[in-house]
């Protein structure tokens, strides 16, 4: 080889030499395929003493409610049901024919002017003036019960007042309450008189128990309606 080819030689070894090098990887160096970034958690939201979602129920609480009144006794129409303007679902003064409509009643045999249905243990009892029609103003409706066979049923006034509630009990409830002698032993407790209308409470004497309750225009109700 001559004295020129040497450097030659050894020029290109070196290159050759870098080049290996640089394409070998570093020890303990791995390069990843791809780089994450961990997701960092989010910072927990803070809650003021005694926030509380709504709806929600703080851990180891029991919810509480307001105590409850004893429930009146059981009756087949709502507390509030009697007023002196009639008996639900009928009204003095409309027409006697809706009346009938609302209790699901005919006007009795004999007796035009008179119309009974009964329910859950009591009679409702509609009444319009004698002389008139169908289309006349109802001017009585009463609840009632046989007197010999009173039991808590039906319909009461605001107070609580109805069919099985005693003399008494009336007269606690309302003031003015006048007492009325109809025949035999029968009697009425008048109260919450309003113009022409008035509540009146019937019982026997000596009995002392309310077995029906009426909502009139008339100055009392009759011994018999139909009669």
């Amino acid at each position: 080889m001559t004295s020129r080819a040497r450097p030659l030689a050894a020029a290109v070894a070196l290159l050759a030499l870098a080049a290996l090098t640089a394409c070998a990887p570093a020890t303990g160096d791995p390069t990843p395929s791809r780089l994450t970034t961990p997701k960092q958690a989010s910072p927990p939201t803070a809650v003021s003493p005694g926030a509380v979602s709504p709806g929600a129920v703080p851990t180891g609480s029991v919810p509480t409610g307001s105590p409850s009144k004893a429930p009146p006794p059981a009756r087949d129409a709502p507390l509030g049901a009697v007023s002196p303007g009639g008996i639900e679902p009928v009204e003095l003064a409309m027409p006697f024919q809706s009346a009938l409509a609302a209790i699901g009643a005919t006007p009795a045999a004999g007796c035009a002017w008179v119309g009974t249905a009964t329910a859950g243990g009591y009679t409702m009892t509609v009444q319009r003036e004698e002389p008139g029609d169908d289309a006349s103003p109802v001017v009585l409706v009463s609840a009632s019960v046989p007197a010999d066979q009173v039991t808590t049923v039906g319909p009461t006034t605001t107070e609580g007042i109805g069919i099985g509630s005693t003399v008494a009990d009336v007269r606690a409830a309302y003031t003015n309450v006048e007492d009325i002698a109809s025949t035999g032993d029968r009697r009425y407790l008048k109260a919450l008189a309003v113009g022409d209308a008035a509540l009146f409470f019937t019982y026997t004497a000596g009995q002392d128990v309310v077995w029906a309750v009426t909502s009139t225009l008339l100055p009392e109700p009759p011994y018999e309606a139909c009669g």
